[in-house]
């Protein structure tokens, strides 16, 4: 079971997703912010936006790709992440009664037909991550993993 303001993100990114004609969302933090606030009544900050993505991200419900611009004198800044759907968060949706979300799952297939090779790819769209892709994030969380399971004496 989802967090209200996890659920309501959910839902915004499919919404900014143009109801699934698109395959990735580009809203910015501060527009999802906005919009969750608008559309949902939802009234969160910053950070607890960004850990309800980390939550989403790890739950396999979503995927994410940065983005970064290259500026005059080679300064570097950081643009708003492509982010989609993974299979399961499209389940979800369609679970939860967003019957458009349909649309969404037949565009990403035919997608996936194309072999496109740029964001989302398909391993990113079907997998079911138990530890997350950082290694450094992995290796921390085997050893929570190991130190919650030794007996206590």
């Amino acid at each position: 079971m989802l967090h209200h303001s996890k659920s309501a993100i959910l839902i915004t990114y499919f919404f900014c997703m143009d109801q699934g004609k698109n395959h990735v969302s580009y809203a910015s933090i501060d527009r999802l912010i906005e919009l969750l606030s608008e559309r949902h009544t939802v009234n969160i900050g910053r950070r607890w936006t960004f850990q309800c993505i980390r939550d989403l991200l790890d739950e396999g419900l979503i995927t994410r790709e940065p983005r970064y611009r290259q500026g005059t004198g080679g300064v570097i800044s950081q643009l708003p992440s492509m982010v989609s759907f993974a299979k399961k968060g499209i389940d979800w949706l369609l679970a939860n009664g967003v019957s458009k979300a349909r649309i969404l799952l037949e565009n990403m297939i035919n997608y996936f037909k194309r072999k496109d090779g740029r964001f989302p790819k398909e391993k990113d769209f079907t997998s079911n991550l138990v530890y997350p892709s950082d290694p450094i994030e992995a290796k921390r969380l085997k050893h929570l993993a190991a130190i919650s399971t030794k007996d206590i004496t």
